[in-house]
């Protein structure tokens, strides 16, 4: 609790990696699902009662990976969708039971980026980690195995490999530990421009219609998004950074290499 008190513990699973796990829960209604996908023997993605760890329904898995990625849930043509990499694929689950909607085959072994929706299009992205770094568009519906059917496209070039990429409107943003930032047309994958903005693991972030692209010395270059790279702001913490910015309520949080930064008016 907020007093530092234990309230429960829950081992759903066993996870191995010689990275460690980083995925990051998720809150859905009264549940906390954790992708539990690893070259183990038990993977799998679970779901636990938030209030006392009860495991409420457990998906295993039969295709050992490294998996890194956070599941994403949106309300999707009319129903909640959790867009979940792992098991050497792409799937949509029922959040609520674990049920499967549908499976997009590979197109990688490995993820360690989240997936990300764009609504105007009505488009999943994702982007596979190792061996291979391939951008997928998938229309998220259908059932069953819809590789064949719901690909819209795919792309090599701006595939990334840790930091998630970023979406409004008509743009995609996608960053890498290479230094350049890619944005593509969301519906063609069609690359429009490439920055280069020094190596990045951070995640970007969107707030009041504009890109933070944090990259690792602690340059934080905000972006306008559109057709051309855009330039609004760019300004530097003074020490590395490795972490995602967090926007809330008018403030933004930086974790630093040293310290941490709270900005606001």
């Amino acid at each position: 609790d907020f007093s530092g008190n234990l309230v429960w513990t829950q081992r759903p699973g066993k996870f191995h990696s010689n990275w460690g796990y980083s995925c990051s829960p998720r809150i859905y209604n009264d549940k906390i699902i954790i992708n539990g996908n690893s070259p183990g023997d038990e993977p799998f993605v679970a779901a636990m009662s938030k209030t006392d760890g009860t495991i409420l329904w457990k998906v295993n898995h039969t295709k050992p990976a490294n998996n890194f990625s956070t599941p994403l849930i949106k309300k999707i043509e009319g129903k909640a969708q959790m867009i979940f990499c792992g098991n050497q694929e792409i799937a949509s689950y029922d959040p609520e039971n674990g049920n499967l909607n549908w499976v997009v085959d590979g197109p990688a072994s490995d993820y360690c980026s989240s997936p990300v929706y764009n609504e105007k299009n009505n488009l999943v992205i994702v982007s596979s980690a190792w061996p291979r770094r391939i951008l997928l568009a998938i229309k998220p519906g259908g059932s069953g195995n819809v590789t064949e059917s719901h690909v819209a496209w795919r792309s090599a070039e701006g595939g990334v490999y840790v930091p998630s990429p970023i979406t409004t409107g008509d743009y995609l943003f996608t960053t890498m530990t290479n230094g350049k930032v890619h944005c593509l047309d969301v519906a063609t994958g069609k690359i429009l421009w490439v920055q280069e903005n020094g190596p990045q693991y951070a995640s970007p972030v969107i707030s009041g219609g504009l890109v933070y692209m944090p990259n690792d010395e602690g340059v934080i270059t905000v972006i306008q998004p559109g057709p051309e790279f855009n330039m609004i702001a760019q300004n530097a913490i003074g020490e590395k950074m490795l972490a995602s910015p967090a926007i809330s309520n008018g403030r933004i949080y930086l974790r630093g290499e040293k310290h941490l930064f709270c900005i606001a008016e």
